[in-house]
């Protein structure tokens, strides 16, 4: 059986994209490109529409949910913050 894909097809497609521009830098752009890859992902997929994809944005959530998205988005940050770390060294 096919292993599933973690991505959409459209963030597989950003995803190459990006990869093409990242391989053409040099080292010392990494951690400058890394902060607009990440802004430009959020703004493409919303950790809200990521979490919870069957609500319709305008929804208000749950008390539940939004401890839910709280820890989702910490888990972000969190990543984002590792791979900042591993660019700099």
């Amino acid at each position: 059986m096919p292993k599933r894909e973690w991505t959409t097809p459209e963030q597989k497609q950003f995803l190459q994209d990006e990869l093409l521009w990242y391989n053409s830098m040099s080292t010392k752009e990494y951690n400058c490109h890394y902060k607009k890859f990440f802004q430009d992902w959020c703004k493409h997929w919303p950790e809200r529409a990521i979490t919870f994809p069957e609500l319709p944005v305008g929804n208000q959530l749950t008390s539940e949910q939004e401890k839910t998205l709280a820890e989702a988005l910490s888990k972000r940050r969190e990543v984002s913050n590792i791979t900042q770390i591993r660019l700099r060294h």
